[in-house]
């Protein structure tokens, strides 16, 4: 650690910066601004998000690769509908690992997944009020 760190308030010391888990200007710029539109599929993301990760871990719990498959590509959609950029790319892989039998290569990324969905979950009322204070 290098000195002026390690003689710096914990207030200062350097920090990883957080990156927000999707792009709410670019969601309103996909959607025109439209803020009714935006809050509705802020409202469906939501729900469903939560049930394509059920979905997910009932596949993996009863060896359905189809079902897996299905649930990871819902999800996915969702991440590029709302720019969640992280939750794309770990959706994408997945996927892909799923589609082609490699059900060790999803199980070891859910904890990444599971990560990513709550971030973008945890977000979505902030978003609501980013929306609602921009448009």
């Amino acid at each position: 650690m290098p000195v002026a760190e390690e003689n710096a308030p914990e207030s200062e010391a350097w920090q990883e910066p957080v990156t927000l888990p999707f792009n709410v200007h670019v969601l309103i710029d996909r959607l025109m601004a439209k803020k009714d539109v935006i809050l509705h599929i802020l409202e469906a993301v939501e729900q469903r998000l939560s049930a394509n990760l059920g979905e997910v871990r009932t596949g993996l719990e009863r060896g359905e690769n189809d079902r897996v498959h299905v649930g990871l590509h819902a999800i996915k959609g969702s991440a590029g509908t709302l720019a969640a950029d992280v939750l794309l790319l770990i959706s994408r892989k997945m996927e892909e690992s799923a589609r082609g039998g490699d059900i060790l290569a999803v199980e070891r990324r859910m904890p990444q997944l599971q990560r990513e969905i709550q971030r973008c979950l945890d977000f979505i009322p902030r978003a609501r009020n980013l929306i609602n204070a921009l448009i």
